[in-house]
């Protein structure tokens, strides 16, 4: 019987198709970061409501908010926000398990809208039961935006 190497073995991958897939995972991860760099993304929370949060053109507002189907509460923007500021994608869901939530709850619902064009608008977060289509909502946070001109070098 002859011995196989390690990288030769069944179900074990060969140490150069590890680093391989690192790198490509490391690659993948700077790209994006080339894409979106943090610094063009500023983050509020429900804690911001009531603040100004002062943008530039081009950069992106991610709001995270609690999403609180457990109470059978939905989320939606509850204001018109364009021509300022324009819905980047849709919303979408995750755990955010340091803060204790259980994983697989969708416990936050994250929200991005791009800086448009030089303006003001005030973005105002609905918590609403479903059948709620008009009237005051259950809960609101609002922001207001100022977008400045960015500046090219």
């Amino acid at each position: 019987m002859t011995a196989l190497a390690p990288e030769e073995r069944p179900g074990s991958r060969p140490t150069h198709a590890i680093a391989a897939a690192t790198l490509a995972v490391a690659l993948l991860g700077l790209a994006g970061c080339a894409l979106t760099p943090a610094a063009d993304v500023v983050r509020v929370e429900a804690d911001d409501s009531g603040k100004t949060i002062d943008l530039k053109t081009g950069q992106v507002l991610e709001i995270v908010m609690r999403a609180l189907a457990g109470r059978n509460l939905t989320l939606s923007l509850g204001s018109v926000v364009t021509p300022t500021l324009e819905q980047a994608g849709e919303p979408s869901f995750f755990d955010d398990n340091i803060r204790g939530a259980v994983s697989g709850t969708g416990s936050y619902e994250v929200w991005r809208f791009r800086a448009a064009q030089p303006g003001t608008a005030d973005v105002r977060m609905d918590y609403r039961l479903p059948w709620q289509t008009m009237g005051e909502p259950t809960r609101s946070v609002t922001y207001k935006v100022v977008v400045h001109q960015a500046t090219v070098h």
